[in-house]
Order: structure tokens, then sequence, then C-alpha cells
């Protein structure tokens, strides 16, 4: 009995993050029934459940994951990975959505109603920055070659 990486929630609750791990820990807990947000967010979500709603994964890698959904009403999607506040980036063109931390461990997002196509990647400022200064010190490298390489030749032995 489980459920797919991908699934909507027929209700959400904010609670605070002492009380979710045991509202979860419930032996009646069923996340596809309820699931739960920390009550920081502030949030007034309404949502009109609807089983019909249609969500694929279209590709599941490491660092990225793309899915298409299908829906009549707005729904909360579950994505069942662990969150990871740092890096995680939910767009549908050049529209970001918020990631929300689903029963202290879960990502979820409030999906729009109709079709769309929507990507979740990894690209932490980390990693961006680790990248820049790694490619300034390869540049400053191959130019301090380049200078001996061309002293060399024009005075000879360095």
């Amino acid at each position: 009995n489980f459920y797919p990486r991908l699934y909507f929630t027929k209700s959400l609750k904010l609670s605070t993050k002492e009380n979710i791990y045991d509202l979860i820990l419930d032996v009646g807990f069923d996340p596809k029934e309820i699931s739960y947000i920390n009550s920081n967010n502030n949030l007034n979500i309404s949502l009109d459940y609807d089983p019909l709603s249609i969500v694929k994964i279209l590709d599941w890698s490491t660092d990225k994951i793309e899915f298409y959904t299908e829906l009549q009403t707005k729904q909360f999607l579950v994505i069942s990975e662990i969150y990871y506040p740092d890096g995680w980036v939910l767009k549908e063109d050049n529209k970001e959505y918020k990631i929300y931390n689903v029963n202290g461990i879960l990502r979820g997002a409030l999906i729009p109603p109709g079709k769309h196509n929507f990507t979740m990647s990894f690209n932490p400022i980390d990693v961006k920055i680790g990248r820049s200064i790694s490619l300034s010190i390869f540049v400053l490298i191959i130019f301090i070659l380049i200078f001996l390489i061309i002293k060399k030749r024009k005075y000879g032995n360095i």
C-alpha cells in the first residue's frame, strides 16, 4: 500500500512544526486524505479536490523533476521527495511557484487549474559560486601557461 511519487491531497491543514509529527504518526493518518504544512506559512488555502485531476511524470532525475498537470480546479500536489529548502525551484514557463514542506518531510506545491508542464530543479547558489570560482581559476591558469610559453619562446629558458 503506497502512493505514487506525485499525488494530490484532498485536504490541507496548517499546524505547528511540533504538532505535525504527532499528527502524521497517528494510526489513521492518510496523506492523500489530509496533509499538513507549517502554520508559519500564513496561508488561507481552500481546495476543491477533484479525483479526475491528472499528474504525469515526464522526467525524474536526482536534480530535476518534470511533470505535467491537467486540472479543473486549484489542487495541492504532494511530491514524494525529501523537502530541502535551499536550491530547489519549481517553475512553469517563467513563473516560479513556492515549494512547501509537507508533513514535516516531503515537498508540495499549489498547482493552478489548466494544463501545465512544470520543472522542479536543484540549482543552489553555492554550486553556482563554486562553478564561477573554478572557471575563473581555470582561465587564470590557461593565461599563465600561455604567458610562460610565449616567454619561453621569446627568451629561451625561463
